[in-house]
């Protein structure tokens, strides 16, 4: 279980430990819809995934959201798989990845976050998509975000899991 947001009418942006080694995938939407999943690609290098479904998602909207240091951001999602929640904190630092095996650079916030927030999105002051939250860091307790060109990165190594359409076995 976890969350994600569209980034068009039928692509979802999720981590890829959502949906690695799922015998079957289903994307249940915020108006209450359960829709098939077609594909399911990974990010090769990062914890990122695509999944595309059967029917219409509402888009998340604006990407070009940017977080550095000091910025006030929000998390949401749907922690433990329960209702929708949205987490305010402030980015940490941005470091790089290399520490956490990823190329690029991760985000560091302090918004609480718990398992199911992952692939969810971060979003900047505005309410713009400025990333994709991804863990926590166990010796610190912060969260852990790609920002969107990290996330960009990431999503150019993906492809296929071979994971069926929901209700194939």
């Amino acid at each position: 279980t976890g969350s994600g947001f569209a980034v068009d009418g039928s692509t979802l942006v999720t981590n890829r430990h959502v949906v690695a080694g799922a015998d079957r995938l289903e994307v249940n939407t915020w108006d209450g819809r359960t829709l098939e999943v077609r594909a399911a690609e990974v990010g090769v290098l990062g914890d990122v995934a695509y999944v595309r479904v059967e029917g219409e998602l509402p888009v998340v909207g604006d990407l070009s959201g940017r977080a550095q240091a000091g910025s006030d951001v929000a998390a949401v999602g749907y922690p433990l798989g329960g209702p929708f929640v949205i987490e305010r904190g402030v980015v940490i630092d941005r470091v790089q990845g290399d520490e956490f095996g990823v190329p690029g650079e991760i985000l560091r916030i302090n918004a609480p976050l718990e398992p199911g927030n992952s692939g969810g999105p971060l979003l900047d002051g505005e309410g713009r998509v400025a990333g994709v939250v991804y863990a926590i860091e166990l010796a610190t307790g912060f969260g852990l975000a790609f920002p969107i060109s990290t996330m960009d990165a990431l999503l150019a190594t993906a492809g296929t899991t071979g994971v069926p359409p929901c209700g194939d076995q």
